[in-house]
């Protein structure tokens, strides 16, 4: 009982600023009369039986998390056993697919899922040398509101969480989640599908499509964070790999930032390791900044692959970064200026101290934009110019 308040007065904390309406939709400023839901002590176990419907979209449980605006809160022992039942991978759904298929209403939206657990750690302000000690902590997807969009407050807040919990997440399978009753298994596995009225109680199939897409949005909310791909990363191997498609299949929205300088978030990464991260950039995202990442060309080459394949990115910022050799650089930003010349999405780019347009290359990065008819916006800080 102690470790699950400590882990809900954790959330308090991390929810107390709320500064526009993404921190109003959020539950910004949490107060004892924001909704959220918490399955831990939102129904009444000792009376379910009110509560469950045979579709469970018409259960008080769906009902509630309606009201919650799919604001949801999980949270977990140490061996995430929450999410081997079949119900608490129904409130996943919920959460992070309530605005598709049958389950979507009017106006309807993904809500937001904050996973806790509780681990005593030292926590340090990223802008000052204060530290303190807390007794949990939690993975946001796109940070709480007292991080305020910061990359780095978001990776400091959350650095602590135990990496053993977010591989067993990566095990985890909505088809093969637990049922102490079987007709809810079989009720909620239809309800995922999408199937109503007597389709309720046909027998699931073992292997669905929408099977997968909850599994890689559920994976994809841990495989999203800083920390997740650090520790992946300096463990190597197969985990690395499956880490890095469950960030690619996870469904990222907003902005994207990698910071790749040796005292950086992703500084240990090797050149390798990097070269493969940005081959699996989520295709959802808006927003990519890549910084200091002197990884020559086969990485600035895989990076503008993938962004050739970003069909909802708006900005694009490359910085303080070079590819270096004679007249190197300039060859690979013609491959950028090429992919540039046919896009539809890109509104804005920068481009910072990096050696991709020189002066023998500027005409046709010219030629280029010109066929371009998105873009609004070009800065440049070229190597050499003031």
């Amino acid at each position: 009982v102690m470790g699950f308040i400590q882990c809900l007065e954790q959330a308090r904390h991390d929810y107390r600023v709320n500064c526009d309406d993404d921190h109003d939709c959020r539950g910004g400023g949490m107060t004892a009369d924001t909704p959220v839901w918490v399955c831990a002590y939102a129904n009444n176990k000792w009376a379910l039986g009110g509560d469950i419907t045979e579709d469970p979209r018409q259960s008080e449980f769906a009902k509630a998390m309606r009201i919650a605006k799919g604001r949801t809160i999980s949270i977990l022992d140490e061996e995430g056993t929450v999410f081997s039942r079949i119900w608490c991978m129904f409130q996943i759904f919920l959460t992070l697919m309530s605005s598709k298929g049958a389950m979507a209403e009017e106006n309807s939206k993904n809500g937001f899922l904050s996973v806790y657990t509780t681990h005593t750690h030292i926590y340090r302000e990223t802008d000052n040398s204060e530290e303190e000690e807390r007794k949990a902590v939690g993975i946001i997807l796109g940070g709480s509101t007292s991080d305020l969009g910061i990359f780095e407050r978001i990776c400091t807040r959350e650095t602590s969480f135990p990496f053993k919990l977010i591989k067993k997440v990566l095990s985890i399978y909505v088809e093969k989640a637990n049922a102490s009753y079987e007709p809810d298994r079989i009720h909620i596995l239809n309800a995922l599908l999408g199937n109503t009225g007597d389709r309720i109680n046909d027998n699931p199939p073992a292997t669905h499509e929408k099977y997968v897409e909850l599994n890689n949005k559920f994976w994809g909310s841990f495989a999203s964070s800083a920390t997740a791909l650090q520790h992946a990363a300096r463990e190597g191997g197969e985990g690395w790999i499956k880490m890095i498609e469950a960030f690619a299949n996870g469904g990222m929205e907003g902005e994207l930032r990698f910071n790749f300088n040796s005292n950086g978030a992703f500084g240990e990464l090797t050149a390798a390791q990097a070269t493969q991260l940005v081959a699996h950039l989520p295709p959802t995202i808006e927003s990519l900044i890549i910084a200091e990442a002197n990884y020559g060309v086969e990485f600035l080459e895989a990076l503008i692959e993938r962004v050739k394949q970003l069909h909802d990115m708006k900005e694009l910022t490359i910085e303080n970064t070079l590819v270096g050799g004679d007249g190197g650089g300039q060859q690979v930003g013609l491959r950028l200026a090429e992919i540039l010349s046919t896009n539809t999405t890109i509104e804005r780019l920068n481009l910072w101290n990096t050696d991709l347009i020189g002066t023998d290359s500027v005409e046709q990065w010219g030629d280029a934009l010109m066929k371009n008819n998105t873009m609004t916006e070009l800065n440049l800080k070229l190597i050499g110019y003031a």
